[in-house]
């Protein structure tokens, strides 16, 4: 074990397992707290377990990367060490180099089985410290806070399946399943073939295939989405909100490694020229992801920002001026039993004429009901197949060729976990329109 790692790496998994721990309880358990005693302790343990949280998170980053150019200079039957080592290699080196094949997993199914399962994991490993983070910097802002009036209502709006059942969702989530099926399928037949030296043009056809066939559908629920909220008319939230500052915040710095990685793979496309095939789908994925990333933000951006109870003030502000009973002259007894009667019928009708106002506007409802819904099972699948190991922008070369090794294995990993992370907030921001529609 001394020979393979150092101690401090070995002991290390044991000592951050008590604080995923408490971290996860505190969380748990303590996120929607608004503290006002002990102000300042509580800021500065949480601003600890922030910066914790950030190390973590670039320490999981860079072990993946590490693994990766691993994986890479192994394909590429290149050495760990050195591409071209020399004989006056020092003994450091070379002690590393004569361990290397002793700190292989062995051919075991029990080394294998863990081996696989910390590839599969990690991925949730990376995501759980942001994501943590994010969380810890909310309880961080909402240390001394008080709430508004009327923000109770947004934290007794919950998730069920009611949302299905009730709201008639049947399109979105029909095609989203389609989009899963058909997701997953691309992403084994992938795994499979990439490493076969045969089949590797295939695997590259399919993936791009894939994309280029849903990210047009996702570029065009958007903008439809973008123009019933035109239609819907509801005003923008005024007051200063926190999280949705954050979520705004995070939705735009996690969508710009995207866009970068689909910018420079644009560049090294039109570079190095599409006289062959992974060169023309490589330009068409480029751009369509930068269309699908720009509406999907505006889209998902202006729905964060809408009023969720305009068009219900509106309906209360109609009720209370058809209930609203007229000033008039006292009459006798007979005349206000006749004034109670028609009030009566007042009461029987009104609610009628209100219905079909709410029949008028409840297709603006189900319309962007269907679209988040459709949306969050594709960036679902958009999260797992690049969040488990497909990483075509290593292994198609173009951008290899134009950036060279080194700069392109920085580009990719900079903007690669960002990327993930995109989607898997992105994720969580479709929810909260979905329950807000």
């Amino acid at each position: 074990m001394r020979e393979c790692k150092p101690a401090a790496k070995v002991l290390s998994p044991f000592l951050e397992a008590p604080f995923l721990g408490l971290q996860t309880y505190l969380l748990w358990a303590h996120s929607k707290d608004c503290i006002h005693r002990h102000k300042i302790i509580t800021r500065s343990g949480l601003m600890l377990t922030l910066s914790a949280d950030l190390l973590l998170w670039l320490n999981a980053v860079t072990e993946d990367t590490i693994h990766q150019e691993i994986e890479l200079e192994k394909e590429g039957g290149m050495e760990f060490s050195n591409i071209n080592s020399t004989e006056d290699i020092d003994s450091t080196s070379s002690a590393g180099i004569a361990n290397s094949t002793f700190c292989q997993c062995s051919a075991s199914a029990f080394c294998m089985t863990f081996r696989k399962g910390l590839e599969v994991l990690y991925p949730f490993n990376i995501e759980y410290y942001l994501m943590a983070g994010c969380m810890i910097y909310v309880m961080w802002k909402n240390v001394g806070g008080r709430m508004s009036p009327g923000s109770h209502l947004h934290a007794t709006q919950k998730l069920t399946l009611r949302i299905v059942y009730q709201g008639g969702l049947f399109f979105g989530l029909l095609f989203g399943a389609l989009v899963l099926i058909a997701g997953v399928t691309v992403f084994i037949l992938y795994q499979v073939w990439v490493s076969l030296q045969q089949h590797r043009l295939t695997a590259f056809l399919i993936f791009y295939g894939y994309h280029l066939a849903i990210m047009p559908v996702m570029s065009l629920c958007s903008l439809a989405g973008l123009l019933v909220h035109r239609l819907e008319r509801r005003a923008q939230e005024g007051e200063h909100n926190p999280t949705r500052s954050l979520d705004v915040m995070l939705l735009v710095g996690a969508a710009l490694g995207q866009l970068a990685l689909s910018y420079f793979s644009l560049v090294a496309a039109l570079a190095v020229g599409t006289s062959w095939p992974l060169g023309d789908l490589d330009l068409s994925y480029s751009l369509l992801s930068l269309l699908e990333l720009i509406l999907q933000n505006i889209f998902i951006i202006e729905g964060l920002h809408r009023h969720p109870s305009l068009l219900a003030k509106k309906k209360e502000r109609q009720r209370s001026s058809i209930f609203k009973p007229k000033k008039k002259v006292p009459v006798p007894v007979q005349k206000e039993e006749k004034t109670d009667m028609s009030l009566l019928e007042r009461n029987m009708t009104a609610p009628a004429a209100v219905h079909n106002g709410d029949e008028k506007k409840s297709w603006t409802k189900r319309v962007i009901q269907e679209i988040c819904a459709f949306l969050i099972l594709s960036n679902v699948m958009l999260w797992i197949i690049p969040a488990f190991g497909v990483h075509p922008q290593f292994e198609n070369g173009l951008g290899k060729q134009f950036f060279g090794f080194t700069a392109w294995f920085v580009l990719v990993n900079l903007g690669q976990p960002l990327g993930v992370f995109y989607r898997m907030h992105s994720v969580g921001a479709l929810m909260e329109l979905l329950i807000s529609a």
